[in-house]
């Protein structure tokens, strides 16, 4: 395994007394990995001893503003339980530095993930560590946890709709099987269009075109059409106001520069045809699955085949669905996301 290479760049504002254990920690300094400087952002409960690593999806998307403007609302809850660790993955939002192009690679983004775990460990020497993953966050997460050393550097995994299969035609016969039960499931409100698409599915196996995929999205449509649950974030003013004022960085330029863009088309190109189904029974740790049934982009089905693929005992591992939402329950489902999630890190 490669070592990642860790210099803890303390901000001349923080004190050494940002990193004792506390009800309400609030401590934010830079990593340097090969070369970048990574943001992480530790909040909340340190005095639980037990610290969830936000793996944000994307690529390309931010995880120190989502919690600068809390927009997901976990001030008030997961971080009054336990303490959150948020970062920015390279070349986006706070991560400074120039981006080569040879440097974004899966392999380069796990070894940021090893170095920004290994710097908690560094203030909180018996931390127990979870990681949490979302979508590309996901495949991140599992794709690190393969390593059987990263892996017990870790107490538990959760997984939120993470990818684990990237643009391959075993990933559409996964959505194929989405619409297939998702029109048996409607067909008592409109039995024209649902039987249509169940006709669509026998006259369509396998999907491999351009022309197969746009008319399959045309019998899911796209969230707030009806079939897929609309996800909004609720950013008040003041929240807008916090990550252009309160941010350690200049945002205007971050959020107008192509890195987000350049970094989603080079890593998408790295890991294209990867599937990590075969390996997943490397991962052993107590494992919660969480899934909205209504997820078009990463369908439920293949995250109950992941789930069932792992190599945790069946009684540590738990496959949640999430009856109303789409690729982000923790929009949709709130309060059912945030006690799940709870009960899981507390019972670890």
């Amino acid at each position: 395994m490669k070592i990642a290479l860790i210099t803890l760049i303390a901000l001349t504002f923080l004190s050494c007394e940002k990193f004792e254990t506390s009800a309400n920690t609030d401590a934010f300094y830079h990593v340097s990995s090969a070369g970048f400087e990574l943001p992480v952002w530790i909040k909340g409960n340190t005095a639980s001893n037990k610290f969830v690593v936000f793996i944000n999806g994307g690529p390309g998307l931010t995880s120190i503003d989502i919690a600068s403007a809390d927009m997901l609302g976990w001030g008030e809850s997961l971080e009054k339980e336990f303490a959150m660790v948020y970062y920015d993955q390279r070349g986006t939002g706070n991560a400074q530095g120039a981006i080569p192009d040879e440097s974004i690679t899966i392999e380069q983004y796990l070894d940021d993930l090893e170095a920004v775990i290994s710097s908690v460990l560094h203030h909180y020497p018996s931390a127990k560590i979870f990681l949490m993953g979302h979508s590309f966050g996901g495949f991140i997460g599992q794709s690190f946890l393969l390593d059987s050393n990263r892996q017990a550097m870790i107490q538990g995994w959760i997984n939120i709709n993470g990818s684990t299969i990237v643009d391959s035609d075993k990933e559409w016969q996964f959505r194929l099987q989405f619409l297939t039960e998702l029109a048996e499931e409607k067909m008592s409100e409109d039995s024209e269009k649902w039987g249509k698409a169940l006709e669509w599915v026998e006259n369509n196996d396998p999907i491999t075109t351009t022309q197969q995929k746009e008319e399959w999205r045309g019998f899911i449509g796209h969230a707030g059409d009806g079939v897929i649950p609309e996800e909004n974030t609720n950013l008040s003013g003041k929240g807008l106001l916090s990550i252009v004022f309160s941010s350690s960085y200049n945002i205007f330029p971050a959020y107008l520069s192509s890195n987000g863009t350049k970094v989603g088309e080079l890593l998408f190109e790295n890991i294209k045809g990867t599937d990590l189904l075969p390996e997943l029974y490397n991962i052993k740790l107590p494992s919660l699955m969480l899934w909205g049934k209504y997820d078009d982009i990463i369908p439920p089905q293949l995250g109950s085949t992941a789930f069932d693929a792992l190599g945790t005992n069946l009684d540590e591992k738990e496959f949640v669905l999430f009856e109303k939402s789409g690729h982000q329950p923790f929009l949709n489902e709130i309060e059912l996301f945030e006690s799940t999630v709870i009960k899981f890190v507390n019972e670890h």
